[in-house]
């Protein structure tokens, strides 16, 4: 999963990677990484931008919901290793 709870697809056409900065305040059901924040970070702005607002203002993209296939795994049984 990502930070929006669900998985997102590129489907933006761009041939490469970028490294970008995003300013944004996570709402209120939104996941973040766990754990406390590092004691460099700034407290959060809770007047920022949402995500999908961020998104589309600083970097001119769109979040749009679609259904399609997502790849996964599924276990159906775990033991523990044998003692050799």
């Amino acid at each position: 999963m990502t930070i929006t709870g669900r998985p997102v697809a590129d489907k933006t056409g761009l041939p490469s990677t970028y490294t970008f900065k995003l300013d944004w305040t996570p709402a209120v059901g939104e996941r973040g990484l766990p754990g406390p924040a590092p004691p460099d970070v700034a407290p959060l702005d809770s007047n920022g931008p949402s995500l999908l607002i961020a998104l589309q203002e600083q970097l001119g993209l769109r979040l749009q919901s679609a259904k399609g296939s997502v790849e996964s795994l599924v276990i159906e049984k775990a033991e523990k290793p044998a003692k050799n």
